[in-house]
């Protein structure tokens, strides 16, 4: 991934895992950020976007907006990033309807530190 789209991300200064929706041992979504981030020579923060609450499954909700709204309740910034405005590159392993992401980067434009988002998924839904 770093080498396709590495120069597509140059300003990326952090690397953000989407929080996974099913907790497990091993998140694959948060070892490619890691990986990425490791390749890039850039910080890889799994504490700053966090998934705080809980949500009901997405194919209940009928809306692309119900999804959202019930994302952005569920995810919580936490102020671990030294002052300064960063960019920041939230990494995902799937894309589908884009509500997630949504919901995410709705919520981290909330928090003062950072400046520009930038998203990469690693698979897309047909």
């Amino acid at each position: 991934m770093h080498a396709s789209f590495g120069d597509a991300f140059s300003t990326a200064g952090l690397v953000v895992p989407m929080p996974a929706s099913t907790a497990r041992n091993r998140q694959p979504v948060t070892e490619i950020a890691r990986e990425y981030a490791r390749l890039a020579g850039i910080p890889c923060y799994e504490n700053l976007l966090v998934k705080t609450g809980s949500t009901a499954p997405m194919k209940d909700l009928g809306t692309r907006e119900e999804k959202v709204s019930a994302l952005i309740n569920a995810f919580t910034v936490y102020d671990v990033l030294p002052e300064g405005q960063y960019d920041v590159l939230i990494i995902d392993d799937l894309f589908d309807t884009g509500s997630s992401l949504e919901a995410a980067t709705t919520v981290l434009r909330s928090y003062s530190k950072v400046r520009n988002i930038y998203v990469a998924t690693v698979t897309r839904k047909r």
